[in-house]
């Protein structure tokens, strides 16, 4: 209570009632007044020294979580950069590559500690490096929101990704998401919708080609057939990458997955009528 009362002498309130009392009652309250003041003086200049202490340990300890997480970036930012050196070619101009990349890249990457994701951001840098441009900032950007999970739903869609015309254009063809093939591998509508919640994928409905030729390749797995189609369209999907999910998926080492090569044929010949003619196999 005495506390509670000397720090209400400090208010202006508290000096106005002790003036009040003194005007309404006489000069003998003025010594009670007196102490009552030199009271909350000295209650304040030690409440003042002791938040000057906890100011001071405070500064101390936001120094040292500063430094920690300096030393914890610099750590992440370091092992990426290292990691990425196995990953470059012997032509790579990373001179070529912009400042504001660079600068963008390190800002997003700081935090990650986790070993396998580095190797990830160690990819992508070095293929920046290889080939300037590659990697677009949104990619990169995108990157600092996927998580460990994230990557693994990722490269299991990766899994059934096909190449067309020989081309960088890759397409998941991912043609029912009930299916067990694709189930089995981690592929379902909701790990789809979270890819496409991060930026990875597109997933609006039914997908199409559009052909510039009514015979194509496609490859998978080094495997390749020709295609002839009456149409000018066929048939992809589900899902297909962004810009974002195209770069990285570059950039995925995967395993293919047994009996897709053949379920996609199965697909496109009985569903969609389409021809398929085998090419001599590439390996």
């Amino acid at each position: 209570m005495m506390e509670t009362a000397v720090a209400v002498v400090g208010t202006a309130t508290g000096v106005a009632l002790i003036n009040k009392i003194g005007n309404a009652i006489g000069w003998w309250t003025a010594p009670i007044q007196t102490k009552r003041m030199a009271e909350a003086e000295a209650k304040a200049a030690m409440i003042q020294a002791e938040s000057d202490i906890e100011v001071a340990d405070l500064k101390r300890r936001a120094e040292a979580r500063v430094a920690s997480e300096s030393i914890k970036q610099q750590a992440n930012m370091e092992s990426i950069i290292y990691a990425s050196l196995s990953y470059l070619n012997s032509d790579a101009t990373p001179q070529d590559m912009e400042d504001d990349w660079v600068t963008n890249f390190f800002e997003k990457c700081r935090n990650v500690s986790d070993e396998e994701m580095q190797q990830v951001w160690a990819r992508i840098l070095a293929g920046e490096a290889n080939k300037p441009g590659s990697f677009s900032r949104k990619t990169v950007n995108v990157m600092e929101d996927l998580g460990k999970a994230d990557a693994e739903l990722f490269r299991n869609l990766c899994r059934f990704a096909w190449t067309y015309q020989d081309s960088v254009l890759v397409i998941p063809l991912v043609f029912d998401l009930q299916r067990e093939i694709y189930n089995q591998q981690g592929v379902r509508f909701e790990s789809c919708t979270h890819l496409e919640t991060l930026g990875l994928v597109n997933t609006e409905g039914l997908t199409s080609l559009s052909l510039m030729t009514k015979q194509f390749t496609v490859s998978y797995d080094k495997r390749t057939i020709m295609v002839s189609s009456n149409d000018d369209k066929i048939s992809t999907g589900h899902v297909k990458f962004t810009r974002a999910g195209l770069e990285l998926y570059h950039i995925c080492e995967v395993e293919p997955v047994d009996g897709i090569f053949e379920y996609v044929c199965d697909v496109w010949t009985r569903e969609h009528g389409l021809t398929i003619t085998p090419v001599a196999d590439a390996r």
